[in-house]
């Protein structure tokens, strides 16, 4: 007699077909799928057409299935990078994705000059991605866990009015956000001048935070270009210093070409 076993059993009730492993032959079947295999790739090992009896073992073993996400990854990636902004890095690379980065489907992409790609290298070691940058030093994340949180935070093409999330940023946190943003889309001059870039609605935010935290003129101007980009400029070699020691304070990540433009004008 055929026993046809209902896969709705073997996934979400109580009930398991008869074993067809012995106690090593299940250990090791819950030791290849802890180690990234799939069910169904250990059920051709066994040489099995399908593989609702590995599902059964690994139940048996203890061990929880991996989200449909989980269950495709080829890398490690630490996916809830961006479940909450918490901390320096976290706040840091936030700013500096939402100047340089973005997100296409599930993935976030980072794409800069090659005289940048050590940069881009300590995003991936933060993100403790396993996947190598590409030979032209693009980074790319996949997970679906990372892309919607990203997406939350205002990475998204058309970026979103800033107080839609500054309320996810804590106050003691903005200075590295701004940092991240400066790294990514700012420029220092050998003139001793800062810029920051961005949407005008980013710029107004900045020049408020500025001008509270730094000390510079709440009514400066926005220079708008016909990109549809808006710039805040900070002339003056002690304007400019101002602004960078707010931008630098209790700092451990910056972009070293920019920081040591910076460090000149000292």
């Amino acid at each position: 007699m055929v026993v046809a076993y209902n896969t709705t059993v073997l996934t979400g009730g109580n009930c398991l077909p008869p074993r067809n492993f012995t106690d090593d032959e299940e250990a090791e079947i819950a030791r290849l799928y802890l180690g990234g295999l799939s069910a169904r790739a250990i059920a051709t090992g066994f040489g099995l057409r399908f593989h609702v009896s590995i599902l059964a073992a690994l139940r048996r073993q203890g061990v929880v299935r991996r989200s449909s996400t989980a269950h495709v990854r080829r890398h490690g990636l630490r996916e809830d990078a961006f479940a909450i902004i918490a901390d320096e890095p976290t706040a840091y690379w936030w700013g500096f994705i939402y100047a340089d980065g973005y997100v296409h489907r599930r993935s976030l992409i980072m794409d800069l000059q090659k005289q940048d790609r050590p940069h881009v290298e300590a995003l991936r070691l933060f993100l403790r991605s396993e996947k190598a940058l590409s030979k032209v030093g693009r980074l790319e994340a996949n997970s679906l866990r990372l892309a919607s949180d990203l997406r939350r935070l205002g990475i998204v093409p058309y970026r979103p009015k800033i107080p839609d999330f500054a309320r996810l940023l804590p106050r003691r946190l903005r200075n590295h956000f701004l940092r991240g943003l400066f790294d990514g889309d700012g420029s220092a001059r050998a003139s001793k001048s800062l810029a920051l870039c961005g949407s005008v609605a980013l710029m107004r935010w900045s020049r408020a935070v500025l001008a509270e935290e730094a000390g510079t003129n709440p009514r400066l101007a926005i220079s708008q270009h016909r990109s549809g980009l808006a710039y805040l400029y900070f002339s003056g070699r002690l304007v400019a210093l101002r602004v960078a020691d707010y931008l630098y304070s209790e700092a451990t990540i910056w972009m070293p070409r920019k920081r040591a433009r910076i460090d000149g004008w000292r």
